[in-house]
């Protein structure tokens, strides 16, 4: 007697099994986004601490967007993504081990909203790494949050305005925005006064310019003394809330 297997069915051929490699791969993919976030910003955040080091070691002068301010703005969207991640690979891991296809378009479009959040937020950021104002010898250099540098000689200021911060739950905090203006009123750089170790170096030259009814000379160890002084405690005492100066107005130096 012939014994005749189930699966002897020349007919139909013998059904396949989804490897299990696809299914991790369909995992990794899904949770690889929040993953390559979190390591981006993780980076970025490394990078703005070394330029901050390397910035004060070779003496450059620049105003930029407070490092506290980013790191802890930064720091809040390595958590919200590390969050997403973990969610993520534990529903794609379970959606992907029950075939649950519809399950997976979910997923995806749970993803996309974070995902282009996070576009939002590093065009953001990126405007804030890029924008700077420096101090030179002839005046200032100013970059904008894309890239685009112009100078500006001493010259060319005509003067500056000062608003303070805006008004908070507990009152506004110390300190408030300087904004300096060419000879014709129109604006041509913007830096914030605050309360730091390390003082706004734009703010001190303002600050030397009221007072002494010049610019400091680059290298003059005097001037350079007088700077040394203009605290950020003191520059936010010294500029008060919207208040402005102009040569033309105030001809003697206070």
């Amino acid at each position: 007697m012939i014994v005749k297997h189930l699966t002897d069915n020349p007919g139909k051929p013998t059904p396949t099994r989804k490897r299990p490699w696809t299914k991790t791969l369909l995992t990794i993919v899904f949770a690889s986004v929040p993953s390559i976030i979190v390591i981006g910003f993780i980076s970025h955040i490394i990078y703005l601490m070394a330029r901050y080091n390397r910035e004060i070691s070779q003496g450059i002068r620049r105003s930029r967007s407070f490092l506290v301010d980013q790191i802890i703005f930064e720091s809040g969207v390595v958590m919200m993504a590390a969050f997403i991640g973990s969610t993520s690979f534990e529903m794609a891991s379970h959606i992907i081990q029950n075939e649950n296809f519809f399950g997976l378009i979910s997923l995806a479009i749970f993803l996309a909203v974070p995902t282009l959040v996070t576009i939002v937020v590093t065009f953001i950021i990126t405007g804030l790494t890029l924008r700077y104002v420096e101090v030179n010898s002839t005046g200032f250099t100013f970059r904008n949050k894309l890239g685009r540098t112009r100078n500006f000689s001493f010259n060319d200021v005509g003067g500056y305005h000062f608003r303070p911060f805006v008004l908070g739950k507990y009152g506004p905090p110390p300190g408030g925005h300087l904004q300096f203006v060419d000879t014709t009123g129109r604006q041509l750089f913007e830096v914030q006064i605050r309360s730091t170790s390390r003082p706004d170096q734009v703010g001190q030259y303002a600050m030397f310019w009221t007072l002494q009814g010049r610019w400091p000379q680059h290298g003059n160890n005097m001037d350079e003394q007088v700077l040394a002084s203009y605290t950020s405690d003191a520059m936010i005492s010294f500029f008060k809330p919207y208040s402005s100066y102009t040569p033309s107005q105030n001809p003697h130096p206070i």
